[in-house]
């Protein structure tokens, strides 16, 4: 429940990502509420919750007698209008490094817990690991 309440859109986070999200939350503490009074929680906190307050004040005037849904498809046609909707930065890093002289040391050890492992399964290691 405190979860669900306190719950703001984070800085990379995608209107799409905050909906599922206080969708999840919302279900953990509610379980048994009507479709009303989801409805309803669920169109307040994301409203509060965002971080755009250019968005906050277009859904207050625009989409004050719509239904949870109806905003989040507001919100989002907002933020494709506005460029809001950029996609989430993600960096992806690689270790390029050679093994150290004590790892090299540990592979053959580590082959070999895998061939009796495959073994105690059931299935044979091929020579390809």
């Amino acid at each position: 429940m405190r979860r669900f309440d306190s719950r703001r859109q984070e800085e990379n986070e995608t209107i799409p990502d905050f909906e599922q999200a206080l969708r999840t939350l919302h279900r953990e503490a509610w379980s048994a509420a009507t479709q009303e009074q989801r409805d309803a929680a669920l169109k307040r906190r994301f409203e509060d919750g965002l971080i755009s307050t250019e968005m906050i004040q277009f859904l207050r005037l625009h989409a004050r007698d719509l239904d949870f849904h109806a905003t989040v498809i507001k919100a989002r046609q907002f933020a494709d209008a506005t460029g809001e909707s950029r996609a989430k930065k993600r960096a992806n890093f690689t270790d390029t490094r050679p093994k150290s002289s004590a790892q090299s040391e540990w592979e053959p050890l580590l082959q070999g817990f895998k061939e009796m492992m495959a073994e105690a399964a059931g299935f044979p290691l091929t020579a390809a690991g």
